[in-house]
């Protein structure tokens, strides 16, 4: 009985608050209430212009990022939907964040879902690094050449890297979204995020690439780096056309891994749950083979002739490589 009580008690509440929604829309509307006195972000504004520093600190809240080249040495910054506070600091780093919010506790009752979008152009050759972090909102570069490092870390949202050049490291990390990167240059290349997919195409890496990631899918083509490490707990590891001039680590829990015109000096494969499958370049006799296989099968011997080596430690799943040759 106290049960339907309160269902009904509930069922009542709801209804006096959707018809107080109606009415005080009603009202409005006939007193010729101007709602966009409700939208405080259509006053705020940012734009500027700054001697080029050298590093670029952006820290934002939610808001959409892009940055491309300019067609000038400045550093120019428009925002909508949002203020900005830029500072340029005695060591020579221009510092981006949201401006205090001085409004009173009413003003802050707003209804707006539109998105908040910066935009950031720098130099065509920055000569310096850049730093971007983000709580939520997409953030994409195009275009930009670097003489340093890049970082980028960001809690919910997409991240795409497009013609890039740069000349230092690049850190990415990402909790939430998609991660889109081509035609990318880099010393070396550090990704690590918790749930999403994951493109990498085009990227040329004269060092190492690392990516390390909880859930989703990761798929590369026509990469070249010198070293590699994949660490993914569930979800599959996709590479194709992609080369490696000493040892790549691929370490999955459960999924799968997809091999297609892959070589490597060393390829160690660490899987818990899980097959491996598909295409290597060169011929059989290029390959020292070791395989642990637990509860599955391998279509490859063990052969201790051949300049590069395959390694595979495999608990509960197959293992099944063909050569190009």
């Amino acid at each position: 009985m106290k049960s339907t009580a309160k269902k009904v008690g509930l069922l009542l509440g709801c209804g006096f608050v959707v018809l107080g929604i109606i009415l005080t829309t009603v009202g409005l509307g006939l007193s010729h209430f101007n709602m966009d006195q409700l939208y405080q972000r259509n006053n705020q504004h940012t734009e500027g212009r700054y001697e080029a520093p050298q590093k670029i600190s952006v820290d934002l809240d939610d808001a959409n990022i892009s940055v491309f080249v300019s067609d000038t040495d400045q550093v120019n910054i428009i925002s909508d939907g949002i203020e900005l506070d830029a500072i340029q600091r005695a060591d020579g780093t221009l510092v981006v964040k949201n401006k205090p919010n001085n409004r009173k506790w009413y003003e802050l009752m707003e209804l707006d879902w539109r998105e908040i979008e910066v935009q950031i152009a720098i130099p065509a050759v920055y000569q310096g690094s850049v730093s971007i972090r983000s709580d939520y909102g997409d953030i994409t570069l195009e275009g930009i050449t670097l003489s340093d490092d890049l970082t980028v870390k960001q809690e919910d949202g997409d991240i795409t890297l497009t013609d890039c050049n740069i000349a230092g490291d690049v850190l990415l990390e990402q909790d939430y979204g998609a991660v889109d990167l081509s035609h990318l240059t880099a010393r070396n290349l550090t990704v690590d995020y918790s749930d999403g997919d994951m493109r990498l195409s085009d990227l040329t890496i004269a060092d190492q690439l690392e990516v390390s990631g909880e859930s989703g899918k990761t798929k590369l083509e026509n990469v070249t780096a010198k070293g590699a490490v994949f660490g993914l707990e569930d979800g599959s590891i996709d590479i194709e056309n992609t080369q490696y001039e000493e040892k790549v680590l691929m370490e999955l829990d459960y999924g799968a891994i997809n091999l297609n015109g892959v070589t490597a000096q060393l390829l160690d494969f660490d899987v818990e749950d899980g097959d491996v499958e598909g295409m290597l370049l060169g011929s059989k006799a290029d390959y020292k083979v070791g395989t642990q296989i637990e509860d599955g099968e391998s279509n490859l011997k063990t052969s201790h002739e051949g300049e590069k080596e395959i390694r595979a430690k495999i608990e509960y799943g197959n293992l099944n490589l063909r050569f190009e040759k």
